[in-house]
């Protein structure tokens, strides 16, 4: 019997690291509010600070126009698309046996942590915290991401300094999905944080190639390629923006103590908010 109970409590944990395992790459959206409390009476007293992630950082990535430079600097009318397709030859009776892990090829990761001001699920809460008198909203937007394992997992920056608040959150799983916030008035007096974004999406691009690649079996290995592919494309930034070669942040000012440090247990279509005397976040996770 205690063998029994053995086999069943491995198999059971095997197939909820194998569910982790899978889910890494679904991605999510999440919708953000942030607000104010006008004219609060709150006498409590902050005696604490936060205590903030000493570790590397993402951040949110601006959506940029870019350019291929060979495009602008190209004169010659024979281009390398003419030819990119000349020496394929497949065959037509190929019988392509497709798995149900294939629906991760809509998954697309250079859309992850890029911000957008459209709400879905929280626009009707942010357009009633807009007309009442009681709140000022500081900020409202969502974006999409992936939720990790909690190894894999990093926190996700953003400061605000015109309007006076920054928060740091990351969703994790373990057996279920989890979500740590440690939210704030006032500007980090901290040393500065590597900013390892891109390194994180990577990772995920070719994750994603990798089960895109073991989820499409081709029972006849008839498809003869020989493609003369282009060069590696240059672009250049249209708005020509500055970059921070670096990749660092640097933070001045006081000390945190009116502050959210919370982290609670979450599941798919849920909404939370997470209250203060003198601020709120309300936050939405729905699974694309």
């Amino acid at each position: 019997m205690k063998l029994f109970n053995h086999i069943y409590l491995f198999v059971i944990f095997s197939l909820a690291s194998l569910s982790i395992s899978s889910s890494e790459l679904s991605q999510y959206r999440v919708e953000f509010i942030i607000f104010e409390h006008v004219n609060q009476k709150s006498v409590e007293k902050f005696n604490s600070n936060l205590d903030l992630p000493n570790e590397k950082l993402i951040n949110f990535i601006d959506n940029e126009i870019l350019i291929n430079k060979k495009i602008i600097n190209n004169t010659s009318t024979d281009t390398w698309y003419s030819k990119l397709f000349k020496n394929i030859s497949i065959d037509r009776d190929q019988v392509i046996k497709k798995n149900d892990d294939l629906s991760n090829i809509s998954i697309n990761p250079k859309l992850w942590f890029k911000k957008n001001n459209e709400l879905e699920i929280l626009n009707k809460i942010n357009s009633k915290l807009e007309s009442s008198n009681q709140y000022k909203i500081l900020n409202s937007y969502s974006w999409i991401q992936n939720i990790p394992n909690s190894k894999d997992s990093v926190y996700l920056f953003e400061e605000n300094i015109n309007k006076n608040y920054g928060y740091f959150i990351r969703f994790y799983r373990n057996r279920f999905m989890h979500i740590d916030l440690k939210a704030y008035i006032g500007r980090k007096n901290n040393t500065s944080n590597v900013n390892s974004t891109s390194l994180y999406i990577d990772n995920y691009k070719t994750k994603l190639i990798e089960q895109t690649k073991t989820s499409t079996n081709l029972i006849n290995n008839e498809i003869k390629v020989d493609i003369k592919l282009n060069d590696k494309n240059e672009y250049i930034n249209y708005e020509l923006k500055s970059i921070n070669t670096d990749n660092t942040y640097e933070f001045i000012d006081t000390k945190l103590n009116i502050f959210i440090d919370e982290q609670k247990r979450i599941f798919n279509k849920e909404i939370h908010y997470f209250d203060h005397p003198n601020f709120g976040i309300i936050i939405s996770i729905n699974e694309i």
